[in-house]
């Protein structure tokens, strides 16, 4: 919502609902609010909130959450343009337990021609295991991505990224001494049918190097 030339209001209501067959399922519920004041025609600068309730299966605490934050977006070229986000998250469990982690999350694009996008992403959040009981993990990661467009709708891709995932007690807030360490290549191929429906096939190849060799995996998967 425009409030004026330069300032805008705005926000979203979402929800998650994770199934997995081999898995501990969540139900993430989060209400977003943000302020964004145009500085420049190029630069945009704002302010922003996410609360946040995570409902965990099996018997686990539920979690509540709140994410304060300032973000930033800036065209630095007519090809390159930049956008960034840095905060803190505050956790809080059913166990009576809390948690403060910082947050950010960055992102540089560049498009050298109409039919090309290179993307360099990072990030840093928190985020409740679907694999270790009564655990949520710190999740830091960067990712490279690349859109090509073949034909008027056709698009090919390809994403190679490196996740660090560090665990930690729901309970005490104290760490599990257990880290992942992912890294993922995916090409794939799109096609825009029309507006609303996009197909897409891709393969991945996936390995998980982790502080306990048990947990070590590699795999691979198409869809």
């Amino acid at each position: 919502y425009a409030l004026d030339n330069r300032l805008t209001l705005g926000g979203d209501v979402a929800m998650v609902l994770s199934r997995y067959d081999r898995g501990i399922d969540t139900d993430d519920w989060t209400t977003t609010a943000y302020l964004d004041y145009e500085l420049t025609a190029k630069i945009k600068l704002g302010l922003g909130t996410t609360l946040g309730h995570v409902d965990v299966a099996d018997f686990e605490p539920g979690q509540n959450y709140e994410q304060f934050y300032a973000r930033s977006s800036y065209q630095i070229r007519d090809k390159i343009s930049l956008t960034g986000q840095v905060g803190a998250e505050l956790r809080q469990y059913d166990t009576g337990a809390s948690t403060t982690n910082p947050s950010y999350g960055v992102g540089i694009t560049y498009r050298p021609f109409d039919s090309t996008t290179l993307q360099l992403q990072g990030r840093r959040r928190t985020v409740a295991s679907i694999s270790q009981s009564f655990a949520d993990y710190n999740d830091t990661d960067v990712a490279l991505i690349l859109r090509q467009r073949l034909l008027h709708k056709v698009f090919l891709g390809l994403k190679a990224s490196y996740e660090h995932d560090d665990y930690f007690l729901v309970s005490t807030g104290g760490s599990t001494g257990l880290t992942y360490n992912y890294y993922t290549i995916r090409p794939s191929v799109e096609w825009d049918w029309n507006k609303y429906l996009t197909f897409i096939a891709y393969y991945e190849y996936q390995e998980n190097d982790s502080s306990t060799p048990i947990n070590g995996f590699y795999d691979n998967s198409t869809g």
